[in-house]
């Protein structure tokens, strides 16, 4: 039974701590924090701690609930105990209530002052009486709490707030890290702020939590996530490159031959003045012991030469006047010198070497400059026997890794020029040693501004050698007091570290004092240096990496304002490998904006027109880039990616980027930028232009059309006013008035057309609403307009719906648009019917007419409502009406349209937006709808009058359409036979039919023109005169009635004296 019962507890046990280990963790982070966490706009965790924890989880492959919160919020909660684990803090941040723990550092952040660009902040002492705006409950906040500003303190929820808050005026500064205000000031626009050094430490940034063994297994994840290369990618991707540096293998064995010469003549020094205390008795035997040593020293520098001649980098020392002193067989391998010592005696000097020269290392006020890279040498092309043909000649190409440094005493003299000379063009995979004057590495290191030290366990004392203060028994307090303050807990832990054996190396950067009494930025590196296991010492080298960091710095801001440049162009950049035949691109659509994607030529098929019009580009674009060509090339291309809604135009330019040694393009950099825009207005401009043409061609005919439009009507009107004066007659004096009447209303509709014109494209066009019976309005209308319909073959048909329909609309522009409507249905129907109507429909008044015409053919029904526009010449108007009719509609927001059918009639119709109150007919009221039959048969009319006053009759033929000038025409020639043609064709027929004895031809007629009708009869017909009638007034149409083969030409409004003049009475 007790078997039973352990059995069972010990599973109860494990099931427990099987649960218990599955249980999620909580993570929690600040949701407005960037770019380290906060909320993206997918609504997201997103930054470098959310990637980062993410992958620390995935690796200890541990369940976990991760949420962005409120920092305020976060702080209570992980003192009450509800959080295991908060993915950022400063170290000197940590919760000061609750079993909190950190993490090793996973990064190190820098809090920058961020000001207006008008404000005078420099300095840490600038903030007295300032407000400044931090955080709450963040490093500034307590630090500043700490110093004594709590009174001038704006306390914020985030920094995304706090920083548009400065930029809109409120606080003096801001305390903010560095990469969060760039990402805020870039982000926000905020081009008004600036960021300020604050002299503020380095920050270890860690994980906090409560679980001592989740910590350990964070540090132990975040240690691989860092060697497998994860670590540095994420590092990358929210917080850019790291600065990287490396201290060459022959310089630390170099520095330990150093130390260890140094120790061994301090040894040497201290053993013989203990020796020569002695006594004279002992002299001999020390002397030969000093001989020994100063044997051994010989050998040393025997060996140190031998070191120098076959050590793997090419060393040549110029005196300070440019002549070769020292060159060690290294570099006369490399340049293949065939005898040394004869160089060193002829004295070579520096400043005849062209290749130098040529690379701008020596300058034409023969200055030296320093200098750091990668030199090629074609000695095929790079003859100059004046100094290369001091050594053996050769054909080869060759690169090598460059070292010059002009050497310089405290003054700045120059005193020397030492360079050094690697090969490149085979693998360097060897060791080199080289031992030289301690007084010349002590100037090597100087010039490459590095500082090698060596700390003793035994003294407890450092020494130091290079660009620092060079001091010999150094303690671990004066050591640490040339840190930076906040630098030097940290140094002090990683020397713990390392002297208790828990690393064996280590990597940092601190800042130093510096001479010029400022703090430098050092990389330092130290590694422990072992006896029997046990550490003895600790060797280290640092380098001055100020100016390193600096220009990172200023790298880092010109890429973000380059690419900020880009994508607010809206380019996209590419280069293109011809070897992959591979595009790695940046900001471009197709890779959804992604830097340094990678995508092939097909991809980019896919999503790409090509126009004919820039096919030959496209194709001579494509044989550049397939026979790798030092040419540049552009073209343009239709694209269409997901982000856009249609294709869009782009322009495509190319240049060569990389060539290989012989000189073929093996890269290509290109950019594209989206020009639609540009090629939308383009065309538009063309489209406005051919409009424009179109409308100046429009008015000019708009004009000669209006001299014969309005010399139309006051022919009839001068002509009978002229008659009424010599008629006694009374009835034919109002059958005059009528005529004069009906043509003054003729002219000051051409008028009032005109004037709407005017107001039209002035933009002043008028609307009087007033409320009306639209019943009453169509009936007047209708019966006005139902007189004009004169033709017996056309019904005149109205529709009136309603018994009452009372609106509020321009009254006199709504029977406007029905008038002209009415007008041009008459014009054009010689038979059928006209349907004249209106309907409330749609919130609206919709007034139509309908015609029997001759329709419309459908390329020409586009022009129908734009000005100037008539379709046929022949017929009486200006071409304004249905434009005005238009301008009308638009301006009280309505619509207008047309239907229309070539052979069978067309509808127009004009939509008012209105509210109406409609009283309709009642069942047995008849609906108001009148038919009205009236018009005239327009056949041949051939007047029989006789004169009484002449023997014989003159037989005139009248081609003539318009009545009013008909008649005018019939009175002035009452002596006369007249026979009247109502079209140009039926001129031409009765012509070839009859003998006249003259024809009175008008130019404008229809079906067929005068001047065409002209041409006509002189085929047959050479003899009878033929006089040219026309309102157009202008030169051009009296030579045009001449060469049709006219005998005279005369201008309406017709005189009797000057007719009957050209008819020979």
């Amino acid at each position: 039974m007790k078997k039973c019962v352990i059995i069972i507890l010990t599973f109860l046990y494990i099931i427990q701590g099987t649960a218990k280990d599955t249980r999620e963790i909580i993570i929690r982070g600040d949701s407005a924090f960037p770019p380290y966490e906060f909320i993206n706009d997918k609504g997201e965790p997103d930054g470098f701690n959310i990637d980062l924890t993410r992958a620390i989880m995935d690796e200890l492959k541990l369940p976990y609930d991760l949420q962005l919160e409120d920092w305020s919020d976060i702080l209570q909660q992980f003192e009450k105990g509800e959080i295991d684990l908060i993915t950022g803090m400063a170290k000197f941040e940590s919760p000061q209530n609750g079993p909190s723990k950190l993490s090793k550092a996973h990064s190190y952040i820098n809090y920058k002052f961020v000001c207006r660009k008008d404000a005078l902040i420099q300095h840490t002492k600038d903030l007295s009486h300032k407000n400044v705006i931090v955080q709450r409950y963040a490093l500034p906040h307590k630090k500043l709490k700490d110093m004594g500003y709590d009174s001038h303190l704006i306390p914020v929820d985030n920094m995304m707030e706090g920083l548009n808050m400065l930029s809109e005026g409120k606080g003096d500064m801001a305390i903010c890290l560095d990469n969060m205000a760039q990402y805020i000031i870039y982000k926000d626009g905020l081009t008004n702020l600036s960021i300020i050094d604050s002299e503020w430490p380095l920050q270890e940034y860690c994980f906090v939590g409560s679980d001592t063994q989740l910590l350990e297994q964070i540090n132990s994840a975040l240690l691989k996530l860092k060697k497998n290369g994860v670590y540095d990618r994420i590092h990358v991707k929210w917080l850019g490159e790291k600065p990287t540096f490396s201290i060459p293998t022959w310089l630390y064995f170099l520095l330990g031959t150093l130390l260890l010469t140094a120790l061994l003549l301090s040894i040497f020094v201290t053993i013989y003045k203990k020796r020569a205390q002695k006594g004279e008795i002992l002299l001999k035997e020390e002397n030969e012991k000093l001989n020994a040593l100063l044997l051994e020293n010989k050998n040393f520098l025997n060996r140190y030469q031998t070191v120098f001649n076959t050590t793997l980098v090419g060393l040549s020392y110029y005196d300070k006047k440019g002549i070769l002193v020292s060159v060690n067989d290294e570099m006369a391998r490399l340049f293949q010198m065939d005898n040394k010592n004869k160089l060193l005696k002829e004295q070579l000097s520096i400043y005849a070497n062209p290749v130098l020269r040529n690379h701008g290392i020596i300058d034409e006020q023969n200055q030296i400059h320093e200098f750091h890279g990668i030199l090629k040498y074609d000695m095929r092309k790079e003859q100059c026997p004046q100094y290369f043909a001091r050594f053996t000649p050769f054909d080869q190409i060759f690169y090598f890794k460059m070292d010059v440094t002009p050497i310089k005493d405290q003054e700045g003299e120059l005193i020397g020029i030492l360079i050094t000379a690697i090969d490149r063009t085979a693998e360097e995979k060897h060791e080199r040693q080289m031992a030289e004057q301690e007084a010349k590495l002590n100037m090597a290191m100087n010039a490459g501004n590095v500082t090698a030290w060596i700390y003793e366990l035994h003294t407890q004392e450092f020494m130091l050698r290079g660009n620092m203060r060079t001091e010999k028994g150094l303690n671990m307090e004066k050591y640490l007091g040339m840190l930076h303050p906040d630098d030097r807990i940290i140094q002090k832990e990683l020397f713990d570290t390392i002297l208790h054996g828990q690393k064996e190396s280590a990597e940092t950067v601190f800042r130093y004092m510096h001479e010029d009494g400022t703090y430098h930025y050092y990389d330092s590196r130290m590694i422990s240096k072992k006896e029997e296991d046990t550490v003895t010492a600790i060797l280290g080298t640092q380098k001055d990496i100020t100016q390193e960091i600096l220009n990172n710095k200023i790298l880092n801001d010109t890429i973000e304002k380059l690419r900020f440049a880009i994508q607010t162009a809206g380019m996209a950049m590419w280069e293109y490998n011809c070897d992959t035949q591979l595009f790695t691109t940046y900001n471009e659509p197709v890779a959804d904006y992604k830097d340094g994607a990678v995508i092939s030529m097909s991809t980019y098929d896919c999503y790409s027109q090509k126009d004919d019009e820039n096919l030959e580009l496209i194709e001579k674009a494509a044989g550049i880039v397939k026979d790798r060509k030092n040419e540049s090339y552009n073209f343009i291309v239709k694209m269409k990616t997901k982000y856009d809604s249609d294709w869009q135009y782009c322009t495509v330019r190319g240049v060569p980027m990389e060539k290989d040694k012989n000189g073929t393009v093996i890269k290509y950099l290109g950019v594209r930028l989206n020009i639609t825009e540009q090629i939308n207005y383009q065309k538009f401009l063309e489209r406005e232009k051919e409009t424009a043409q179109q409308a100046d061609k429009l008015k000019s005919a708009f004009l000669a059309n209006m001299s014969h439009e309005i010399r139309t009507p006051l022919n009839a009107i001068v002509g009978f006013s002229e008659l009424l004066q010599t008629t006694e007659d009374v009835n034919m004096r109002k059958e005059f008035m009528n005529i004069i009447n009906n043509n003054n209303e003729l002219l000051l509709r051409l008028i009032g057309d005109i004037l709407d014109l005017s107001k039209i494209e002035s933009g002043l066009m008028e609307l009087k609403l007033e409320s009306f019976d639209l019943a009453d309005a169509y009936k007047e209308t209708f019966m006005a307009l139902k007189q004009r319909c004169t033709n017996p073959e056309v019904e005149f048909i109205g529709h009136n719906p309603y018994k009452s329909c009372l609106v509020k609309l321009d009254k006199n522009r709504l029977v406007q648009v029905g008038t002209n409507f009415i007008t041009n249905a008459i014009k054009h129907t010689d038979r059928g019917r006209i349907t004249m109507g209106y309907s409330y429909i749609d919130g609206g008044i919709k007034l139509y007419v309908e015609d029997t015409g001759h329709g419309i053919p459908k390329e020409k029904q586009h022009k129908l409502f734009q000005r100037f526009a008539k379709l046929d010449d022949f017929t009486q108007g200006t071409g304004l009406g249905l434009a005005i009719c238009k301008a009308i509609t638009d301006a009280q927001g309505g619509k207008i349209g047309m239907e229309s059918d070539e052979g069978k009639g067309s509808k127009f119709w004009a939509w008012f937006p209105c509210e109406a109150e409609i009283e309709r007919y009642e069942e047995t009221e008849e609906i108001a709808e009148d038919i009205l039959r009236m018009g005239h048969n327009p056949t041949l009319s051939t007047s029989q009058e006789s004169c009484t006053n002449d023997v014989q009759k003159k037989s005139i033929l009248v081609a003539e359409d318009i009545d009013s000038n008909y008649m005018l025409v019939k009175a002035l020639l009452k002596t006369s036979e007249l026979t009247r043609a109502y079209t140009g064709k039926e001129a031409v027929e009765l012509a070839s039919s009859h003998h006249y004895d003259a024809i009175l031809m008008d130019m404008k007629m229809p079906v067929m023109g005068g001047l065409e009708a002209t041409r006509e009869i002189r085929k047959f017909d050479t003899e009878t005169p033929i006089i040219a009638v026309t309102a157009n007034a202008f030169e051009f149409d009296r030579e045009e009635a001449m060469r049709a083969g006219c005998n005279t030409f005369i201008t309406k409004p017709l005189n009797k004296k000057e007719l009957k003049e050209v008819l020979g009475d």
